[in-house]
């Protein structure tokens, strides 16, 4: 957290992956992150808005992958051009923090989860808890 200003939680797994979670915008985070020497063993850092639970894996997994353009919202270590083809080294960041002109997450009403996790023995599917 003191790498920053605006990390307000973290969450580290296996060693791999830091999923930082940020108030606002979160390129200059992740831009800021993936060049510090203090994190130069991590090897993906991924920025999430302050609305994921890092408690709950499948939340801040959902953040992630749903919440970012490839195209513009990832960044390395070290970006260079060899001839005409790009050299990625380093650390992976992703900022996957929510955008203007992203549609609100859609939240399931607390009444139907209740009645779907009541009923979940009636459907003849396997049950897997995050």
């Amino acid at each position: 957290k003191s790498l920053h200003a605006r990390i307000r939680n973290v969450r580290l797994i296996d060693q791999t992956l830091l999923v930082v979670q940020v108030e606002g915008d979160g390129r200059e985070v992740v831009t800021t992150l993936v060049k510090s020497p203090v994190l130069s063993g991590i090897k993906l850092i991924a920025a999430v808005s302050a609305d994921l639970d890092l408690s709950d894996q499948e939340s801040f997994l959902w953040g992630i992958f749903t919440r970012f353009d490839p195209a513009r919202d990832v960044v390395f270590t070290q970006a260079e051009l060899n001839g005409v083809w790009p050299v990625y080294r380093g650390c992976l960041g992703i900022d996957a923090t929510f955008k203007q002109g992203y549609p609100d997450p859609v939240v399931m009403d607390p009444a139907v989860v209740r009645l779907v996790g009541s009923r979940w023995g009636e459907y003849g599917l396997a049950h897997h808890s995050a």
